[in-house]
């Protein structure tokens, strides 16, 4: 390859890599929007439709993680990818159903069970709401997606990567900050917003910088509260050792 051929590479590159990082959030989200808006007017099953946008919107996601990465860090086996799993399975796919079977056992007989019974027996609801949750899905797999973002002026719409990374920054000033888990409004409000100019140095590590032992097994995960003193102690050591 002569030189010429080697920088007009480089040039492609770099624009495709502008061009995913600012457009390959917002053309999704629009597409399966749509796609999904389409799929319930013509009565497919919301089950169905949920699953197929979510799955469609992973497969897009791991594409963009390989054609446009955000870090080489990040591709490398951190040994907890069982442990997200769980997490995923559990909190997003379990606890949901079996809270909304005890707030209708609670709530039996009242007004609003009656009314949300009504609500939940129709076929267009229950395809608008699983059509939000797929959104809301595609949304969570982009923000946290090891791939470049830059999406401009939607980052004072939307808390996507730019934002969510520096919530889970290793400085505690800077992790307390863009709590919003879709939109960025109420941060904006209540001044928690954050995303410096100079984008150029986003977080690549993530964590606790306190707690560099900090239990990366499911259940282990779930018993730290329980003993919170033995996790720091744990960790305090372990900072001892890499500094001494």
């Amino acid at each position: 390859m002569t030189e010429r051929a080697r920088l007009m590479k480089i040039g492609w590159d770099t624009v495709m890599s502008r061009v995913l990082a600012r457009w390959s959030f917002p053309v999704t989200m629009v597409v399966l929007t749509g796609i999904g808006i389409v799929a319930m007017q013509r009565g497919y099953s919301p089950l169905a439709m949920l699953t197929a946008l979510s799955a469609a919107s992973f497969l897009i996601v791991i594409l963009l993680e390989q054609i446009n990465p955000h870090s080489a860090y990040w591709e490398k086996p951190q040994g907890d990818v069982m442990t997200d799993l769980l997490h995923m399975v559990i909190s997003g796919a379990l606890i949901p159903p079996a809270t909304g079977v005890v707030w209708r056992v609670l709530m039996a007989g009242s007004a609003a069970s009656l009314s949300a019974g009504a609500l939940s027996s129709d076929r267009h609801v229950r395809g608008l709401f699983n059509r939000n949750r797929s959104s809301g899905r595609a949304h969570g797999l982009f923000q946290h997606a090891n791939m470049k973002a830059d999406i401009g002026w939607l980052n004072w719409v939307f808390s996507m990567a730019e934002l969510h990374r520096w919530h889970h920054s290793l400085e505690v000033e800077k992790a307390n900050t863009n709590y919003g888990a879709n939109l960025i409004w109420w941060d904006i409000v209540f001044g928690t917003r954050y995303l410096p100019k100079d984008q150029t140095h986003q977080p690549d590590d993530v964590g606790i910088g306190n707690l560099p032992d900090f239990p990366k097994g499911y259940l282990e995960q779930l018993a730290v509260p329980f003993r919170w003193r033995k996790t720091k102690e744990e960790s305090a050591g372990q900072l001892q050792q890499t500094t001494s």
